[in-house]
């Protein structure tokens, strides 16, 4: 089984295991891979009400309080994500996701929406499509917040990953090339991941009976793995 990708995306991952981080994304202006329509729903925070008459009172909880609460829940999801703690994962991710969306609409969530997709991934082998939207609803954060090419590329194999899985061969070579792409960008040609991202093209072709394709990604792939 394939170690976990160092990158700087919140979630680190290889084809059988999801292994998150617990550290905040970054979102660093970068150049954008990928393309998606899709868009994340935001909750506006601020609610109004009266208490008497001609008293118009706003409610002002502590946002920033509640801000830390958030976070607190999102380390907390990624480290029973690594314990195998599924259902515990799962909770505290999307009360996260719901409190940060709720306190700080305009945020970049992309973090939690990928550990909720490898919750997905693990949870619910049979119906891959559910992580493919949590993964696809994080690119789109990525690409509306700028976010930095190392965290689109890792998301970008996320999805890549998530497609082999449904037998998606033609996109997800696509995806992976793409993934590959903005790693070799960031990381270089001697990196775990750029080895990781050619391993798994090399399987798309190899299950697609391109086998001269195959054998050169996989070449590619173990000469970085010797080198690293």
């Amino acid at each position: 089984e394939k170690e976990d990708m160092e990158v700087s995306a919140v979630v680190e991952s290889s084809p059988g295991t999801q292994g998150p981080v617990t550290r905040e994304l970054e979102t660093e202006p970068s150049a954008q891979i990928g393309d998606s329509n899709r868009t994340v729903p935001s909750i506006d925070p601020s609610t109004r009400r009266s208490d008497s008459p001609g008293v118009d009172q706003m409610e002002t909880p502590n946002v920033a309080s509640e801000l830390q609460m958030a976070h607190a829940l999102g380390k907390l999801g990624a480290i029973r994500l690594k314990q195998g703690k599924l259902n515990e994962a799962r909770l505290a991710l999307t009360e996260s996701l719901n409190m940060r969306r709720k306190c700080a609409p305009g945020s970049s969530v992309a973090d939690l929406l990928n550990n909720i997709g490898n919750c997905a991934n693990i949870q619910e082998l049979e119906r891959n499509e559910v992580s493919l939207d949590f993964y696809y609803q994080a690119l789109d954060d990525l690409q509306s917040h700028q976010g930095s090419t190392a965290d689109i590329a890792h998301t970008l194999y996320n999805i890549g990953r998530a497609e082999i899985q449904m037998n998606y061969w033609g996109p997800a070579t696509t995806t992976l090339n793409a993934a590959l792409e903005g790693a070799l960008e960031v990381f270089g040609k001697d990196h775990v991941y750029i080895a990781q991202c050619l391993d798994l093209i090399g399987y798309a072709h190899f299950s697609t009976a391109h086998f001269d394709l195959a054998i050169e990604n996989f070449q590619r792939a173990l000469d970085v793995y010797r080198r690293v």
